[in-house]
């Protein structure tokens, strides 16, 4: 599991850098750098505190892009935190919020598991 949070949050990283965005990062570099660090603090096996940590990200930058994404790495945080119930509400508003987006795509994989 660590694996794949710290390799998508990579992949997002780079990709908000590419062409599609006018080659501009969506990103100022505070938010890049906090995406990263918060990346770490899951692949450290800090779930509960990367959980936290992605929701303050969800406060401190309402308009990401990549909100959605964000909202479903809490919820695999907090899965990984052994914190079910609170994962799958997480993963629940996550596929109400934005339906038929890659996130609720990945939520629903996840609550399938469960």
């Amino acid at each position: 599991m660590k694996i794949r949070l710290s390799a998508v949050a990579m992949a997002l990283t780079l990709f908000a850098g590419c062409s599609l965005f006018g080659g501009k990062s969506q990103f100022d570099s505070q938010s890049e750098k906090d995406w990263a660090h918060i990346g770490r603090m899951s692949d450290e096996g800090q779930f509960v505190q990367a959980a936290q940590s992605y929701e303050a990200y969800l406060q401190k930058y309402p308009d990401t892009p990549y909100r959605s994404l964000a909202m479903y790495f809490k919820g695999k945080n907090l899965l990984a935190a052994g914190q079910k119930d609170a994962a799958v509400q997480q993963f629940n508003r996550v596929k109400s919020d934005y339906p038929g987006s890659t996130a609720a795509l990945l939520a629903e994989e996840q609550l399938r598991k469960l």
